[in-house]
């Protein structure tokens, strides 16, 4: 019996998990541990606390008290990964999947690549040529916002790997973004460079990060939406800075 309680805990605990590091809502990740830990008729009570940080589930069963506390490791935003583990959530609360099976399905999950990296560059591009374009700009530079953001993107997938802290990862790739814009219009193909700017670095902005720690924030979770508020400050700065920097360096405002 406590092996078994120990297995839903776990199986919990590792859902809340994966919907915090791919940008899930902590109110989801709580919701969902909160139901499958008490799914068991075993546990007669649970309590479940989801930050940025950390996720911590507290169960009661015979007569005895288990915690499961996992360090979260946030990274990008992978909302196929949230909706996969909502899924395998609501099956599992459904009884059509047992314990195993459950933990089954998340690591095939894990096994598949997290991003099909050519809609990711496709996205990085027409991303930035339709914010370009809402501006009021041309084609051509809308097309040079796409090019600019291209280019980010790639720089953007061989900075991953090497583990850079994530202000000066974001501060690095904005620069690229940046640089690539401000060449195009120094050679003169771009004539509205403020806008092929802010098109170019748009696909960095945090805005699930923002809008997660706003929703907290209304929610009740004061602390869990302000320290989601100060990281996407924090990513929005950066980029401010890496642009900054490559106007410091082609001489000059836009």
């Amino acid at each position: 019996m406590k092996a078994a309680t120990e297995k839903i805990l776990d199986l919990s605990g590792r859902m809340g998990l994966l919907l915090m590091n791919n940008g899930g809502e902590v109110q989801r990740a709580e919701d969902i541990m909160h139901r499958v830990c008490l799914s068991s008729k075993e546990i007669t009570s649970a309590d479940a606390l989801a930050t940025p940080g950390w996720v911590i589930i507290t169960v009661h069963a015979h007569g005895q008290s288990f915690t499961s506390m996992t360090r979260t490791k946030p990274g990008r935003s992978d909302l196929s990964r949230v909706q996969t583990v909502n899924e395998i959530a609501r099956a599992y609360l459904a009884g059509s999947l047992q314990v195993e099976e459950a933990d089954r399905l998340l690591d095939e999950m894990l096994e598949r690549p997290a991003r099909r990296r050519h809609l990711q560059l496709l996205g990085g591009i027409l991303a930035p040529m339709c914010i370009t374009l809402l501006g009021r700009t041309g084609l051509v530079d809308a097309l040079a916002a796409g090019f600019a953001s291209a280019c980010l993107v790639l720089v953007d997938r061989r900075l991953d790997p090497l583990g850079i802290a994530p202000f000066m990862h974001t501060f690095l790739v904005s620069m690229v973004g940046a640089f690539v814009a401000l060449l195009l219009h120094k050679i003169g193909v771009v004539d509205n460079i403020a806008q092929v700017l802010i098109g170019s670095i748009m696909v960095q902005f945090p805005g699930i990060l923002l809008a997660n720690s706003v929703r907290d924030s209304l929610s009740g979770d004061v602390i869990t939406g302000q320290s989601g508020m100060i990281q996407a400050l924090a990513t929005a700065l950066a980029l401010g800075m890496g642009v900054g920097f490559m106007l410091l360096l082609f001489g000059g405002s836009i």
